[in-house]
């Protein structure tokens, strides 16, 4: 698992980026935790434990 996060995935992090745009849907990127915790709180969500 750590092989394909550090390894793998990012040499096709940017063609999987493409392929989620392309499909026209809402799409929100999230590029830290700081982030994704900012989101949390201002839609109202309780994060899972």
């Amino acid at each position: 698992m750590i092989r394909w996060i550090l390894i793998v995935q990012p040499n096709r992090r940017e063609r999987d980026r493409n392929r989620l745009r392309a499909v026209g849907l809402p799409l929100v990127e999230v590029n830290s935790m700081r982030q994704l915790k900012r989101l949390y709180a201002e839609w109202g969500l309780a994060a899972r434990s």
